[in-house]
């Protein structure tokens, strides 16, 4: 059992010691000795408080995974079900946008033709307007190009087609597009990662020398007591 008192007196003594780490600066070799007797201070304070609170979090961890472990065996067939569910309404609410797909299709293709009838109407409506006023037969060519201003007030007043999609309500869906990558050499350059494992290894193996182009060495070097 971790009492108070125990908290305070560790707190006391991690705050008294990174105090004196900042307040140390070394210029001489005893105050590398110094800095040396401080590792083993610190790291003797570490095992001190592991001693402590080892078994405490070994036990609450034993405790969690038990725990997670049984709501996991519980939850997991609720989950299960959930991802058939959604995957039947996905699939269904698909069909339906290949339908309402197909069907907007269809009544874009008439509408275009019925456009595409008018404004060949209204063309030669217009060229015999023309060649009516070529002729000197005015009235009849005004005549004419009123049917051809008719037509194009039918064009429109013919409003665009839409077709719904006939999914019930209940559900929405969220489109998630992903990159699924066929042939790695085809990548595009823009979008490949380098490699940090294989350059950190290559650095330890060349001792900061011959970077690659684009990479730096820098070695980070770790202290340990002997």
């Amino acid at each position: 059992m971790i009492t108070d008192a125990d908290k305070k007196k560790n707190e006391e003594n991690g705050n008294a010691l990174v105090a004196q780490a900042n307040q140390l600066i070394i210029l001489t070799d005893a105050h590398y000795k110094k800095a040396v007797v401080g590792v083993d201070s610190a790291k003797a304070f570490q095992t001190a408080v592991k001693d402590v609170w080892d078994p405490v979090c070994d036990a609450a961890n034993k405790a969690h995974k038990a725990a997670t472990a049984g709501r996991k065996e519980q939850i997991e067939p609720f989950i299960k079900a959930e991802k058939i569910f959604k995957r039947l309404l996905n699939d269904y609410d698909l069909e339906q946008e290949r339908k309402a797909a197909a069907e907007q299709k269809i009544r874009d293709d008439e509408k275009a033709k019925r456009d595409k009838e008018l404004l060949d109407e209204q063309n030669r409506k217009l060229k015999l307007a023309a060649d009516l006023e070529k002729s000197g037969k005015v009235e009849e060519a005004q005549d004419v190009l009123e049917d051809a201003a008719d037509i194009q007030d039918e064009i429109e007043s013919i409003p665009e087609p839409y077709v719904e999609k006939a999914t019930p309500g209940g559900m929405t869906y969220i489109d998630n597009w992903k990159a699924f990558i066929t042939d790695p050499k085809l990548v595009p350059r823009e979008f490949c990662i380098p490699d940090q494992k294989k350059l950190d290894q290559y650095a330890k193996m060349m001792k900061g020398e011959s970077a690659p182009a684009g990479v730096t060495f820098k070695n980070e070097r770790t202290s340990r007591r002997v």
